[in-house]
């Protein structure tokens, strides 16, 4: 799919897969010319907790994966962390550290 668009402003573009309401089969790509956007998932249901993991497929391209902190405990688990990295670092809005997860054997939890 391709668009092209005649003027500056915001848009959403909204993907649903027949049978696969929560994401988990399918996967897609994302080229664009805009210096500024956001990938988001986990928006086509509410039958229960939001659990949809978002999987990044191009290690060679660094990028932020940002979240509205939940006002309960959460866990955020990463994976397939490249090789040359030794830690993750959670941010807060003011760019503040909260936390440095070690990586392990290409993985990371908090």
């Amino acid at each position: 799919m391709t668009t092209s668009v005649a003027r500056k402003g915001i848009y959403a573009l909204n993907l649903t897969v027949t049978h696969d309401r929560y994401g988990s089969d399918f996967s897609w790509g994302l080229r664009t010319n805009c210096p500024h956007y956001l990938i988001e998932t986990s928006r086509g249901h509410r039958d229960e907790p939001h659990t949809e993991p978002l999987v990044l497929l191009n290690p060679d391209a660094p990028g932020d994966v940002c979240f509205m902190p939940p006002t309960r405990a959460c866990t955020v688990d990463i994976s397939a962390v490249p090789e040359d990295v030794d830690a993750v670092r959670v941010y807060d809005a003011e760019d503040n550290t909260l936390a440095i997860i070690p990586v392990a054997d290409g993985a990371a939890q908090y």
